[in-house]
């Protein structure tokens, strides 16, 4: 069936195709370092060189992913790390942090003229704001504007996040907690 020729190129064909099979998943696992796995290391918690020099050490590298503001933490302190702690990687794998940032995000300042204060306080309580003290006009009407360290915020100004805010409200009657300031209602 075969002539002894082409049997003899297909063992060849055959043989060729075994050895390049071998040497390219042996060329495969040393690319793949499949046997130098390394447990990542916790540097949560740390300040962003010591957690670097960390990661250095056991042939790792840091990269900044992002920054997000946290009232209780000092800054530059690494808040989340991507692969987690104990996953097992290859050395030189970059493992990526998000650190903490001194300025809070700025926020932008709602329209809240003619709203009532408690609809007020909610929506500045929702936006991360806190609300200072309530401030009554000898006018009628809701809220007729907002303040910060007694300096007026127009709306849809950016403010941080924190920032305590006094709502000016119009009324004619006063209760215990507010203060009553007569001035001008000018928003």
């Amino acid at each position: 069936m075969f002539k002894k020729e082409n049997l003899k190129t297909f063992l060849i064909a055959f043989v060729a195709m075994a050895a390049v099979s071998v040497l390219l998943f042996m060329g495969l696992k040393l690319y793949t370092r499949h046997s130098n796995k390394i447990l990542v290391p916790d540097v949560t918690d740390m300040q962003i060189e010591e957690a670097s020099g960390k990661l250095d050490a056991e042939g790792l590298e840091a990269v900044v992913t992002d920054t997000m503001y946290m009232a209780d933490k000092k800054e530059f302190t690494v808040l989340d790390q991507n692969p987690k702690f104990n996953s097992e990687v290859k050395s030189g794998r970059k493992v990526y942090l998000v650190i903490s940032s001194n300025d809070p995000p700025e926020v932008e300042v709602p329209d809240m003229k003619d709203l009532s204060e408690r609809e007020a306080r909610a929506q500045l309580e929702a936006r991360g704001f806190k609300v200072g003290k309530v401030i009554q006009v000898p006018q009628f009407g809701g809220v007729l504007g907002l303040a910060h360290k007694g300096q007026l915020i127009p709306p849809r100004t950016k403010v941080p996040k924190g920032t305590t805010i006094d709502i000016r409200v119009g009324r004619y009657t006063s209760d215990d907690d507010t203060t009553t300031v007569h001035e001008s209602s000018e928003y």
